[in-house]
């Protein structure tokens, strides 16, 4: 439960969603979980996170992709994921997302105070407001898959937004349908074989 001064408590959880928490535990204590290597892309380059794709899958790209300078440049050791993840049949987009923020989080609003000082000055008054500001961080999803050649092709599966809520608090929430995909919605009902490589991106944009 979260407080803010004298006011009440926010979005207190309903007794409803208090049992259905309690009950998703209890499934998942029954159930084997799978054990899902995450890894974070540092380029938004096309070329190169098929490459990247390519290393964890240990298999050729497409050929089209081979031609990029960028790509094939790149030095992955896929032996490190970025982050290994518990997952069940019903770990939703919004819990996956969460997970890879809290990890990431420093280095998104590293490199966003970075390129806003580049366009804006290195003002104090500047890094003054960013630093007050409500962030609101965008995660992407994606699969790595084999194609009927031979390649990896990567596949997207979902974008998912969390935003701060209040300035003086670092609590994000997720926008419950900020794609076409619902933030809600469980991994297993999306085109993913579950414990497969998961690849994303991390990027603060406010």
């Amino acid at each position: 439960m979260f407080r803010y001064g004298d006011y009440g408590p926010l979005l207190p959880p309903e007794t409803k969603r208090r049992r259905e928490e309690t009950d998703v535990k209890v499934r998942r204590s029954r159930v084997c979980p799978y054990a899902t290597r995450v890894y974070r892309f540092i380029s938004e380059d096309i070329a190169t996170q098929i490459k990247v794709c390519s290393e964890v899958l240990q298999v050729p790209s497409a050929k089209s992709f081979n031609l990029s300078s960028l790509a094939a440049n790149v030095s992955f050791d896929v032996s490190c994921p970025s982050l290994v993840l518990t997952m069940w049949k019903d770990t939703t987009l919004a819990e996956i997302a969460t997970l890879l923020l809290d990890s990431f989080r420093e280095g998104a609003d590293h490199v966003f105070f970075e390129s806003q000082d580049a366009s804006q000055g290195a003002a104090a008054s500047v890094t003054c407001s960013l630093a007050t500001r409500c962030a609101s961080y965008v995660i992407k999803l994606y699969s790595g898959c084999v194609s009927a050649e031979g390649n990896a092709t990567l596949c997207s599966l979902a974008t998912i937004e969390l935003r701060q809520v209040l300035s003086e608090e670092s609590f994000v929430f997720p926008v419950r349908r900020f794609s076409n995909v619902d933030a809600d919605m469980n991994l297993s009902l999306l085109p993913y074989k579950l414990g497969d490589p998961l690849f994303f991106t991390c990027v603060r944009v406010q």
